[in-house]
């Protein structure tokens, strides 16, 4: 049913005309429940670009490696940074559980990763 032929780009890949570097990752409780997840983005190229800010959350039991839990584009001016922040509901964190037939929150701790249409952190 599933082809097990690698993909000839992973997920979230993108072109550009310029490159980017993320630093400064922080994720904070946003609300009761929420996770705030803020990065700042360099255009280290030579020209005015765009990128796709990924958001992925590993550690999910019983589930694929990495979820992609949010997303926003970014222009950035050449030789400039800007801070993005990405907020995920409480909802996106959860698992169904069987034994209670209801979402429930990660028994263990999540792990968060942050990329753009360039960048492979795993």
């Amino acid at each position: 049913m599933y082809s097990k032929a690698e993909p000839l780009y992973p997920f979230g890949y993108g072109l550009s005309y310029t490159t980017f570097e993320y630093s400064n990752l922080r994720v904070a409780k946003a609300g009761k429940d929420n996770v705030k997840v803020t990065v700042t983005v360099k255009n280290t190229g030579g020209v005015d670009g765009d990128d796709v800010v990924q958001v992925y959350v590993d550690g999910e039991e019983g589930c694929p490696k990495c979820r992609l839990r949010g997303f926003t584009k970014v222009s950035v001016p050449k030789g400039a940074s800007k801070e993005v922040t990405i907020t995920i509901p409480a909802d996106d964190l959860r698992i169904w559980d069987e034994s209670k037939h209801a979402w429930t929150p990660q028994p263990r701790p999540l792990i968060f990763r942050v990329e753009g249409t360039q960048a492979r952190l795993w």
